[in-house]
């Protein structure tokens, strides 16, 4: 399974990142917004969605963004965006991530 990311505003050593995050299967981490597709769905990352038009977001079946650090979802339009929180937890205390399942449109939020 691939991981794919984007960039944040104090990921540090970029370059280092990436040649570290190339090591993994299928790990890529991208400047944001970045725009893909998989399983029929089109999906974008970026890290804060101010980032973005509203056109932009609602051209994707997915958009999930961070900056906020809060974990949620919501629906714009049949957009479905989604904030995974923080994995670190640094700055709400509290290890987050989401799962999404493309066939579903199910979303599953985790405490790390």
């Amino acid at each position: 399974m691939a991981l794919l990311g984007v960039f944040g505003r104090n990921d540090g050593d970029r370059e280092t990142l990436s040649a570290y995050a190339a090591r993994g299967m299928g790990t890529e981490i991208y400047e944001s917004p970045h725009s893909f597709d998989v399983a029929g769905k089109r999906i974008l990352l970026v890290h804060d969605i101010g980032e973005v038009s509203a056109r932009s977001v609602e051209s994707h079946d997915y958009v999930v963004h961070g900056c906020s650090h809060l974990q949620g979802q919501k629906k714009v339009g049949t957009t479905l965006v989604i904030n995974p929180g923080e994995a670190c937890g640094w700055i709400h205390g509290k290890c987050t991530a989401a799962i999404l399942d493309t066939d579903t449109g199910e979303v599953e939020n985790i405490t790390l």
